[in-house]
């Protein structure tokens, strides 16, 4: 009679229990690792690859040759009339480059075939600094949905060609454009990992064993180039790492890995001008001749609903059902990261 009853209990219970264990696995801990800020000494991503921002810290270290061409290049940014030449009233453009998260970031989700520009979220970043930034700076965001990085390196999608049309509408041109700021990914569907011994400074040829993280620095290379000759009085460009993406399937760590992607291809411009020749090949020529001044704007990645040393955290209600795209939340977020960084950066004095 027992052994009845049990076996009566086992059965009800055996839809609870697998319920229970699939909720578990459900919610299982998503992604996590260190953000490239909070590195300590000695630590290292798989074992080969530290973090921090640039080499060794988190800035710029005053007085360096980077550091100085920035401040250069920050005076170099003023206002400018519709052929770009210097003029009192002319105006100050600065445009986001970019895919779907950027320009919902930077203003709203603007389609490809959209050709004005519609009115800002009240949480985005364009909507916080148009209140209150110098009034002769106009940020305009180019960025577009499904628009990766590797459609960028050309005007082939007509990206570049769009931007033109957006600046129009707002009564600007391309001959005011001084400042890019960009943020991607390589391609939707990231596929392969880095390893300890990838060194994307050797690349030469990009196949399907290639991590993503060095496809992003050579499209990125491409992008820089093809900005400044769009662009001809381009000065800066503040490269933005992706944030966390571990609440959906496939998403890590790949967009942990981009963060180290941004890091490299920074620091392929100071090495290159330090040395006189090209320091990354994956990245290509990034000297001022062909290129803006290259630099990280903030950094968005946290490992999920673990803060980090400022105490940022990504949370599952930061996102949109897709669990892919930023919620209202998320974007205030990301603006929150950008207001403190563009208007407290001696990078971006013009913005003030």
């Amino acid at each position: 009679m027992k052994s009845l009853i049990g076996m009566v209990l086992m059965l009800a219970l055996t839809p609870v229990a697998l319920l229970l264990f699939f909720c578990r696995c459900a919610f299982a801990d998503p992604f996590q690792a260190t953000p490239l800020i909070d590195f300590t000494p000695g630590e290292k991503y798989l074992g080969a690859f530290p973090g921090l921002l640039y080499n060794g810290s988190n800035i710029l270290i005053p007085g360096s040759q980077h550091d100085l061409d920035g401040l250069a290049a920050a005076a170099e940014v003023q206002p400018l009339n519709a052929q770009g030449q210097p003029d009192s009233d002319g105006k100050i453009v600065v445009v986001g480059i970019g895919n779907s998260s950027w320009t919902m970031d930077l203003c709203v989700r603007v389609h490809h075939r959209d050709m004005t520009l519609p009115a800002c979220t009240a949480e985005s970043f364009i909507a916080h600094a148009d209140a209150v930034d110098n009034p002769k700076v106009r940020i305009v965001d180019c960025a577009n949905g499904g628009q990766t990085s590797d459609v960028w390196a050309t005007d082939a999608f007509n990206n570049w060609s769009r931007c033109d049309v957006l600046l129009a509408n707002e009564g600007l041109t391309l001959n005011q454009v001084q400042v890019m700021l960009y943020r991607d990914v390589y391609q939707l569907g990231a596929t392969v990992t880095l390893s300890p011994t990838t060194d994307c400074s050797q690349v030469t040829t990009l196949d399907q064993s290639t991590p993503d993280a060095c496809k992003y620095i050579n499209a990125t290379g491409r992008i820089a180039r093809f900005g400044k000759s769009w662009f001809p009085h381009l000065q800066q460009m503040f490269v933005h790492s992706a944030g966390y993406s571990g609440y959906h399937e496939g998403g890590e760590p790949f967009s942990y890995e981009n963060g180290f992607a941004v890091k490299w291809f920074v620091q392929a411009q100071i090495d290159q001008v330090a040395s006189g020749k090209i320091a990354n090949l994956d990245a290509g020529d990034l000297s001022y001749s062909v290129a803006p001044w290259i630099a990280w704007g903030p950094y968005f990645w946290a490992s999920g609903a673990t803060p980090r040393s400022d105490g940022l955290t990504w949370l599952p209600s930061d996102y949109l059902p897709d669990m892919i795209h930023p919620s209202q939340s998320g974007v205030l977020k990301s603006t929150d990261l950008m207001m403190n960084f563009y208007f407290t950066s001696p990078y971006t004095a013009w913005m003030n």
